[in-house]
């Protein structure tokens, strides 16, 4: 994995946080299988600029509905649901079909803060020239190889990529019609949306290149 540290100046949120310098948010998750790309995020700040920022996020162009869901002490959770604009810019959808895995992201009135596992150079290539086409300032401080420390069994599949699939099993994720989503599968896993969602993916990927894809192969191969 390479673990890139960068900083955005994108239009997600900016017009609010530029009007509250007092005000820093904490990304919780993304959704992106309503009607709009919905974000749930902290903000912290003092009473008083945290109604600053709730006022700021009426007119924020990025933004077409938003809604107080807690408040805790000097902090308050939101649910942003992103206007077409927003959804168009936003960086979320990238970093998930690049494989990235959200680590860690927070955002002030200097712009959004990353921390970004990707799975190698060429995925976080990718990510930067897709914020390149969108015009997007991307700043990179850090960008680490982590080596990969989990084994994969006789299907390809890592400990946590077999238990996240045998949960969902028993959840009735593959059931038709569906008697959980992925956020129940991933809130029971106690993980992120994203995380459970890239976890999903790759097993799936894992265990049809080991089943599937090489059976066909072995069938060719017989044809001959």
């Amino acid at each position: 994995m390479n673990v890139a540290e960068f900083t955005l100046g994108y239009p997600i949120l900016r017009d609010a946080l530029e009007r509250t310098p007092g005000v820093t948010l904490e990304w919780e998750r993304s959704d992106m299988d309503g009607a709009h790309h919905t974000i749930l995020a902290w903000a912290f700040g003092d009473d008083a600029a945290l109604d600053r920022f709730e006022a700021a996020l009426e007119d924020d162009a990025s933004v077409y509905a938003a809604d107080r869901i807690a408040a805790v002490d000097d902090r308050r959770l939101y649910q942003v649901d992103l206007d077409d604009a927003g959804e168009e810019m936003s960086v979320y959808p990238v970093i998930v079909d690049t494989g990235g895995i959200i680590r860690q992201a927070t955002a002030d009135d200097g712009g959004w803060h990353f921390r970004v596992a990707f799975p190698d150079q060429r995925t976080f290539a990718q990510f930067r020239a897709a914020c390149d086409d969108h015009d997007i300032d991307l700043v990179l401080h850090t960008l680490l190889v982590e080596e990969a420390a989990e084994e994969s069994d006789r299907y390809g599949l890592t400990d946590r990529q077999r238990e996240l699939l045998r949960v969902a099993l028993d959840a009735g994720y593959f059931d038709i019609p569906r008697s959980a989503s992925l956020g129940d599968v991933a809130a029971e896993l106690g993980i992120s949306g994203n995380a459970a969602s890239e976890r999903l993916r790759r097993g799936l990927r894992a265990l049809l290149s080991e089943t599937v894809a090489a059976n066909e192969t072995g069938d060719a191969s017989t044809d001959r």
